[in-house]
Parts: C-alpha cells; structure tokens; sequence
C-alpha cells in the first residue's frame, strides 16, 4: 500500500515516499518483499534495520505497523506504529485511512482480550470455592474486565453478587471507571443501583470529582449536593475524613454553602496532625478570599481549630488584600498571625507588593518589623533591585548600610555594578566590584566589566581588569573574551599572546579553535592547522564529559572555517554520542551548503547510528530531532515536523521499552508473543499460583493499553 494512497491494497506494505539513505532503502525494498511471501517476521526484521539507519522516517512506522498488524497478538504494537506515523505526519493523504485501520484493530484488539479473560475466567473456575467464594471470583473477574474497559460486561458480573458488600464496592469502583471516561450519565445510573449508603457516596463523589475535572461545575454540584445529602441521612455515621472530602469537593465546585453545612456534620480535629474539620475550613477560606468574601474568610478563620491552619487561612488574607494595595488592612491581619513563619510570610508578602508598587518606604518599614534578619535582607535587596531597575543607582548605594547579611550585600553590589555598566560608568562598576566581598561575586562583577570593556573596544583596559579577578575558570573566561575582541579587530598576533595566558584547558582550546577558525577562513590554512593543533592538546586536558564539549567546539570551528575533512576527524574522537552527534550535523550541514550532498547523506547516516547508541533517552530524542531537521532542510528524506517530534519519540519509547516493571512495555512477551509468554510462566499445580499467573498477564496488558489508548486520545486519533 502507497503511505500517500488510499489504504486500498492493505496487504502489501507502503513504498517510501522520499528519499532514503541508500542502504535503509535496499533494507525497506527487502523488508517489502518479505512480507509479501508473506513472512513478517522477516519482513520486520529488514523493517528495523532500515529504521536503524533512517529513524525518524515516517514510511518506515508504517510498514513496521502494516507488518506487525498481519500477526495476531500484536494490536497494540501495530496501533503504536500507525501512532508515531500519524505523529510525525498528520497531514499525510492516507490519514484517514490509517486512523481506520486503527480503529479495526481497536476492535480486534479487544476481540483478543476476551478471549484472553475466558481463559483467567476457566482457570478462576478451577479453584475450590473453600479457597475463593463465588462472589469473590465474581468480583475479581468484574474488577478484571472493568480495568480491560468492558465497562458493561464488569456492571452485569456484579448483578449476580449475592454479597452486597462485594457488589457495592465493585459498583463504586466501576462509577468511578465511568466518570473518569466522561459518561456522567451511566456513572450516575451505576450509582444509583448502589445498595450501601457508605459505597454510594463514594461513587458520587468519584463523579463529583471527575466532573470537576472536566470543569462541568454545574454538573458537580448537583452530584455533591446528593453526597451532601447522605451525609446528613448519615449524620453520626460516616467517617469525618469523608465529609472532610465531600465538603473540600463542593468547595472545589464553588458550592460554598454546602461545603459549610458539610462542615458542620464534622464533629472536631481528630488530632494536630489529622484536622478533620480544620482542613475544609482553610478550603472555605481559601475560595472565600479568591471570590472577593474577605470578611467571610475572616469568620471562617477564626473558627478554625487547628492553629497552624488558622495562620494559613490568615496568611491568604493578608496575601490577597496586599496584592490588592490594601497594605494597612493587610498587616494587621499579619499581625493576628500566630505562626511565627506564616506571620513571616505575610509580613514579605505586603513588602513585596509595595515593592512593585513603588513604595519603598513603605517596604522599608514593613522588612525593619519581621523578626527574622535573612527575609529582612532579602527584601532589602529587593528594594535595592527595584530601585536599579527604576534607575536610582544613588538610592541603591545609599541603603547598602541596611543590608546586615555579607552575601546579601555582595549580591546587591553586584546588581550595582552591573547596573553602572548598563549607564555606561565603567570606572563606578569597577570601584563598585573592588568592594564586593566575596570572591565569586567579585570575580563575576569584574567579569562582566571585562566584557564591557572589551566589547567597547577597550583591549588594555579589559586585560587590567582581567588581572585581578581572584577565581581562575572566570578570570579564563574574561580572557577569552578579550581574545574574541581582538579577532575582531583582526589582531590575530595580540590574541595568541592572550590565549596562550588562559590557564582553563576549556577555554584555551576555545581560543585557540576561534584563533585557527578565523585563520583558516581568511587564507591562511598553515597557521589555522597549527592552532587547531594547539586547541586539540588543551582539549586532551579537559575533564570528563566537558572534553567532549571541548572537541565538539574546534570541529566546528573547523567547519566555519572551510576545514571539513579536520572537523570529520575531530568528530571521530568525540566520545559523547550526543555531543558527536552535534558535530556531524554541523559537518553535514557544511556539505549541503557547499553542494556535496552525496557526502551530506553519508555523514548523516553515520550520524543516525551514533544517535542510536545515546542511552539517555531524552538525548537521543533530541539527536533523532535533530537529524531529521536536518535531512528536511538537506531535502534528503522526510522529516517528523518539530511540533509532531515529542509525540512521535513517545510511541518510540513505548515500542521500544522491553523493560517489564514498566507501565507499556510492548517490546516484551506479552504484547509480541502472548502464548508463547504464558507458556513461559512457572508451572504448578496449585490453580491460586496458576490464576494468579494469568491475572497479572492480564492487568500488564490493560495497563498498557490504557495508555496506549489514552495518547491516540491525546493525538485526537480516538
């Protein structure tokens, strides 16, 4: 079938759309053949090697799905692939015919799946009912297709239970099952057959709670309303830590009112650390702050038992009216506050937004009555911040005074000078710098103003300063700062003098690979050969994964400077996939732009096996991104977009995953060869262990598709 055709002729897997590498080609032309034998298996062994060297080719996801959907047992397989194609090419022609076939192997998918539970069923029948009580095998099966999404046939299971306390937390769990899948309407008709008060609440407060989050607030407060109302029936006689979850549900719901009343059925705090009652009264607060209620916050604060969540209520308050400017009002309900740190925090709260609002004295009183000296420095700073962004560098120095904490001041003379270098007064940020404290500070500050100065075109003045940061790695960094100034003044011999003083191997081979770059580009390919060699033996003095990095910097500077055939060699040492990786691209990218597109797909190929052996997931992500982008822009082979690119890696990580503790592993025996797998599982001749074996088979399997179902959901395929 042609990927950009009609799913006509289903039987025969798609032609590739695009160019692709010469030797994945040769392996899907392969792939294509075995299939139609038809040997699949064989046919998705070529399908993989051509993935291999062409992984984010979209025709290759769709043979691999064609391929795996024509062995029974590997729906879900099959769904992942046409998944990660529909990802990375949603726009595609046969779109709509993929999500149909898709949906017909939903179906057959399913088909197995109650097959597979006749199977759990037969071997639940054979344990003695001494051991397992018919309502109980009834109850596990129930719960079993319930998790399968046979919601229907788990509801009619549980009919047949003569015990109600079984079949009433069955029904409770499936409502729930229900109101999570958006059916409101069955969930509440499931809820309604519920015999036992205490399970019926459950399900209707599953409902609420559902309905609250798919935002259906009016539908929520109905159904909180008849919680509410079977609490009261109930009144004495259901746990306060459920009214403590309806009432904080129908605050949820906006229902304040009713999560008062609630309230009132709770008889006290069970204990400091279990505020039954204390708890949905900081909820009640809380909204009642949030719609305007200041006044009702106040009451219900002050009924709150437990101290520490009466602080907080406060603190909401205190928080809510400073936001609103309201700071007198604001501290004086801080002032009520008996929790030392929550007081804290609504006393910086009001100097906070006084802060923003401009009122710094006001700010400056608000800090000098906290008893506790770091929030104090840190509003001060934050005076002094405000204050330098407003312009006021005088302001900011005169207040220094009032800062007591040393690193506090450090980091405001910091901001100064960093300030002073914005207006342009070099010689005030360095005075400025000289006093702060601290070496990194300093050394940062004195940092920034060698790049100044640098920038400004100050070369003698940048170098002074440089000589007196105290911390080695910046004073390297300042220093490579003044060598790429002079490379821009075209002072090659000054900056080799200066390169040559950097005493970080990082930013030496980062000198020196700036250096031969700018030599090789302007003509002189002797001199850049044997500064790229001086850049090459400072990187062999790097550290760890940072070398790496060190090398992935001279091949590009090879690159920018004509270098190609160096920068592939340079390449070749770099031993971190991803920073190689990188490399490659950037060669790539060289021989596209100088027409060589022949040696453009070879680089780019190799570049895909490298990819491939990154272990960290993330990063290999990245790198198949990255390549794709490429090879698109090369117009070389298709290319997932980078809107689709997370979603297409997350099918890939799903089909992949072989590792069985995780939630979708379908690169394991159940999901490639689910008879072979069961006949793998220990034997025994106790039907418990034999029962127990295929049941968690099962709950590995509905798990999984779960969340296989739940990205085509996401994907808006389903």
């Amino acid at each position: 079938m042609a990927p950009n055709a009609g799913w006509g002729q289903a039987a025969a897997p798609a032609v590739a759309p695009a160019p692709l590498p010469s030797a994945a080609q040769e392996a899907l032309n392969k792939g294509i053949i075995a299939a139609k034998v038809p040997d699949y298996l064989l046919a998705i062994r070529y399908f993989a090697e051509a993935r291999k060297l062409a992984p984010a080719a979209p025709v290759i996801f769709m043979n691999l799905g064609i391929a795996e959907s024509k062995m029974p047992g590997r729906e879900l397989r099959a769904i992942a692939w046409f998944g990660a194609y529909l990802a990375a090419t949603p726009d595609a022609p046969n779109a709509a015919a993929v999500k149909e076939q898709i949906s017909v192997l939903e179906v057959r998918n399913q088909s197995n799946v109650l097959r597979f539970l006749k199977t759990v069923q037969v071997a639940a029948d054979q344990i003695p009912v001494n051991r397992y009580s018919v309502d109980n095998k009834r109850d596990v099966m129930s719960g079993l297709f319930a998790e399968s999404g046979d919601l229907a046939l788990a509801l009619n299971l549980t009919k047949s239970m003569e015990n109600e306390i079984y079949r009433s937390s069955r029904q409770s769990s499936i409502a729930g099952l229900q109101a999570r899948a958006g059916d409101f309407a069955s969930a509440l008709k499931t809820a309604d057959i519920i015999t036992r008060p205490d399970y019926k609440i459950d399900a209707l407060l599953a409902i609420g709670d559902a309905q609250l989050d798919a935002s259906d607030l009016a539908g929520a407060r109905r159904t909180l309303a008849l919680v509410g109302q079977l609490a009261e029936l109930r009144k004495g006689h259901y746990p306060d830590s459920e009214l403590n979850h309806i009432s904080e549900a129908q605050v949820r719901a906006g229902d304040i009112a009713g999560a008062q009343r609630t309230v009132t059925f709770i008889k006290s705090d069970a204990s400091i650390t279990n505020p039954e009652k204390s708890s949905p009264q900081l909820a009640i607060a809380k909204a009642q702050v949030e719609s305007g209620d200041v006044a009702g916050a106040l009451k219900t604060a002050e009924s709150i038992q437990a101290a520490s969540l009466k602080s907080l209520a406060q603190l909401a308050i205190a928080e809510s009216q400073a936001q609103a400017g309201d700071f007198a009002h604001a501290l004086k309900i801080a002032a009520l506050i008996q929790h030392a740190n929550y007081k804290i925090q609504a006393q910086k709260a009001v100097a906070d937004a006084q802060i923003k609002a401009g009122d710094f004295a006001g700010a400056r009183n608000t800090a000098s009555s906290i008893e506790d000296d770091s929030t104090r420095n840190i509003l001060q700073f934050g005076i002094n911040r405000a204050k330098l962004e407003a312009g006021d560098i005088a302001g900011a120095q005169k207040d220094l005074d009032l800062i007591r904490d040393n690193g506090t001041r450090d980091e405001t003379l910091n901001a100064i000078a960093s300030a002073q270098l914005k207006a342009g007064d070099i010689s005030g940020a360095r005075k400025t710098a000289e006093a702060i404290q601290a070496t990194s500070w300093r050394s940062r500050a004195l940092l920034a103003i060698v790049e100044a100065q640098a920038k400004m075109g100050d070369i003698a003045g940048a170098q002074k300063t440089a000589d007196t940061i105290p911390d080695a790695s910046l004073k390297s960094q300042a220093q490579r700062a003044i060598v790429e100034a002079q490379l821009d003044s075209r002072d090659i011999a000054a900056a080799l003098r200066t390169a040559a003083l950097i005493e970080s191997a990082y930013y030496k081979t980062s000198a020196f690979s700036a250096i031969a770059g700018n030599q090789a580009k302007g003509g002189d390919p002797v001199s850049a050969k044997g500064n790229f060699v001086e850049a090459h033996k400072a990187a062999d003095l790097v550290q760890g994964s940072n070398q790496s990095i060190a090398r992935l910097v001279i091949a590009e500077a090879q690159v920018w400077g004509g270098e190609i055939a160096d920068a592939q060699k340079t390449a070749d040492q770099i031993q971190d996939g991803y920073y190689k990786n990188r490399a490659l691209l950037a060669v790539a990218e060289a021989q596209v732009k100088g027409g060589n597109l022949a040696s453009a797909q070879k680089t780019l190929s190799y570049a895909h096996e490298v990819a491939e052996q990154i272990k960290e997931v993330s990063y290999r992500g990245y790198a198949r991104n990255a390549i794709a982008a490429a090879e698109a822009k090369a117009g070389l082979a298709s290319s997932a977009p980078a809107a689709n690119s997370k979603a297409t890696a997350e099918w890939l990580e799903k089909l992949e995953d072989d590792d069985k503790s995780h939630a979708c592993p379908l690169n394991t025996g159940p999901f490639l060869d689910l008879p072979g797998y069961l006949k793998s599982l220990p034997p025994s001749d106790d039907p418990i262990k034999v029962f127990d074996g295929l049941r968690e088979t099962a709950r590995k399997i509905f798990t999984a598709q779960r969340l296989v179902f739940e990205r085509l959901k996401q994907q808006a395929i389903r």
